[in-house]
């Protein structure tokens, strides 16, 4: 994978989905994408086979943030709470409430 720094190196990325209520583990894979961008799908599906029903409500990081993984959710019909990765582009100045979208 290539990294921050720009080396590639043998590495991994672990992707793990839990239950809101237990914080048990109910859905894991293993990757070697560097960025967690094309596991919105895949792991969703993981979800849905583990507990044989999809997710209602997808909380993850800013690396999940896409307009593809949004409609994706959005046609499944599951809330999502993804914040987007575009908040470094912002000048400090912008960074009052009265200035974010939300979709």
């Amino acid at each position: 994978m290539k990294h921050k720094e720009g080396s590639k190196k043998p590495s991994y990325n672990c992707q793990v989905a839990v239950d809101e209520k237990e914080q048990i583990i109910v859905a894991a894979d293993v990757v070697n994408e560097e960025n967690d961008l094309h596991q919105m799908e895949p792991m969703t599906q993981n979800v849905k086979n583990t507990l044989g029903y999809k997710p209602t409500i997808v909380l993850a990081d800013a690396g999940y943030f896409s307009y593809d993984n949004i409609k994706f959710l959005l046609n499944e019909e599951i809330d999502a709470y993804i914040p987007d990765n575009f908040y470094d582009l912002y000048q400090e100045e912008d960074r009052s409430k009265d200035n974010w979208e939300f979709l």
